[in-house]
C-alpha cells in the first residue's frame, strides 16, 4: 500500500514539474506574456460596506448612549444608598442605640469580670502577708 502511494505522488510530482517547465519555456520564447492582475471590485461590496458602516456607527452611538444612562443611574443610586446609610449611623451614633449583646457574650464577659477580681484578691492577699 505505501510503495503505490509513494509511486502516485513522484508521479504527480513529475507531471507537476513538467507542465511549469513546459510554461517557462513558452514564457522565454515568448509566447504567453504576463498579464497584469485585474483588480476585482464589484459595486454592491462598496453598497453592502457603506450599510454596514451606516448602521455601525448608529449602533455605536446607541450603546454610548445607553452606558452614559447607566452610569448616571448607578452613580444616582450609589449617591442615594450612601446619604441614607450615612443618616442611620449618625442617628445610630447619636441617640446612643445599643444592640442587645447575646447572652453567650454577656455570659464570658461576666466570668471575665469574675476572674479579674478573683486574681485582685489573691495579688492583695499575697502582698498582704
Amino acid at each position: 500500500m505505501i510503495p503505490s502511494i509513494l509511486i502516485i505522488f513522484f508521479v504527480s510530482l513529475v507531471s507537476i514539474m513538467g507542465m511549469l517547465g513546459r510554461k517557462l519555456i513558452l514564457l522565454r520564447n515568448g509566447r504567453i506574456q504576463i498579464e497584469e492582475i485585474v483588480n476585482f471590485e464589484l459595486d454592491y461590496f462598496k453598497d453592502i460596506r457603506g450599510v454596514l458602516l451606516r448602521k455601525l456607527r448608529r449602533y455605536e452611538h446607541i450603546s454610548l448612549i445607553i452606558l452614559l444612562k447607566i452610569y448616571v443611574k448607578s452613580i444616582n443610586f450609589l449617591k442615594i444608598k450612601y446619604t441614607e446609610t450615612k443618616s442611620k449611623i449618625i442617628k445610630n451614633h447619636i441617640l446612643g442605640e445599643k444592640k442587645e449583646i447575646s447572652k453567650f457574650l454577656r455570659a464570658i464577659g461576666d466570668y471575665k469580670k469574675r476572674i479579674n477580681t478573683i486574681k485582685h484578691r489573691i495579688t492583695e492577699e499575697e502582698n498582704s502577708l
